[in-house]
C-alpha cells in the first residue's frame, strides 16, 4: 500500500511547534524494579485512559484528544508516589515529568499534528514505565509506525494486534507493525 505522506502533510497548514526530543530520552528498560502491587494497579488504570487517547487520535479528533489527555492527567495525579522508594521513586519522577509535559502539549492545542508529536513522547515514557515497573496483565501490543515523526518513527501501545495507526488515522490506518506483545 502506497503512503500518500505529502498530501497528509499539506492538509496541516500550521506548522507544529518544534519539540526537542533529546531532553526526553530515557534509559533502556533493562532494569526492572521491585514495586508495590498498589502502584502497579494504578498504572494499569492510567493505561485504560491512555487507550482512550489512542482511539481519539485514530479518529483524528483533536478536541476529544485534548479531553482524553486531561483524563489521563487526572488519573496520573492519583498515582500514589509514596508507594515507591529509592531508585524506583527517582525513575518514576523521570517518566512522570515527560508524561506531564506531553499531556500538557496535547491539552494545549487543537492541532492534531502537534498532539500526535506530543503523543509520541507520552507513549515512549509510558512504555518505559510499564517495563521498568514490571506492569503485567495488560494484554497489549507495542506498535511502531516508521513514517511518524517526520519519518523518524514513533511507537504506541494498543489493545489490538491489528494495526490502527494513531499518527495518521484514516490516511494510513494500517501503516505500522507490532514490535512486542505485553502480557
Amino acid at each position: 500500500m502506497a503512503h500518500d505522506h505529502e498530501s497528509m502533510e499539506s492538509e496541516n497548514k500550521k506548522e507544529p511547534e518544534e519539540i526537542d526530543h533529546s531532553e526526553h530520552q530515557l534509559e533502556s528498560t533493562d532494569m526492572v524494579l521491585e514495586i508495590d502491587l498498589g502502584f502497579k494497579i494504578q498504572l494499569q488504570e492510567v493505561f485504560e485512559q491512555y487507550l482512550t487517547l489512542v482511539d481519539t487520535l485514530i479518529e483524528s479528533n483533536a478536541e476529544k484528544a485534548s479531553s482524553s489527555a486531561t483524563n489521563i492527567k487526572t488519573t496520573l495525579d492519583k498515582v500514589d508516589m509514596s508507594l515507591l522508594k529509592g531508585d524506583a521513586h527517582m525513575k518514576w519522577m523521570e517518566h512522570l515529568g515527560i508524561m506531564d509535559k506531553s499531556l500538557k502539549g496535547i491539552k494545549g492545542t487543537k492541532d492534531i499534528k502537534v498532539q500526535r508529536t506530543a503523543f509520541s513522547m507520552l507513549s515512549e515514557a509510558f512504555y518505559q514505565s510499564i517495563k521498568h515497573f514490571d506492569i503485567t496483565g495488560l494484554n497489549a501490543f507495542y506498535q511502531f509506525c516508521p513514517m511518524a515523526n517526520d519519518s523518524k518513527g514513533a511507537f504506541w501501545l494498543s489493545r489490538s494486534e491489528e494495526i490502527l495507526n494513531p499518527y495518521y488515522g484514516e490516511y494510513m490506518i494500517s501503516c505500522g507493525e507490532t514490535k512486542e506483545e505485553l502480557k
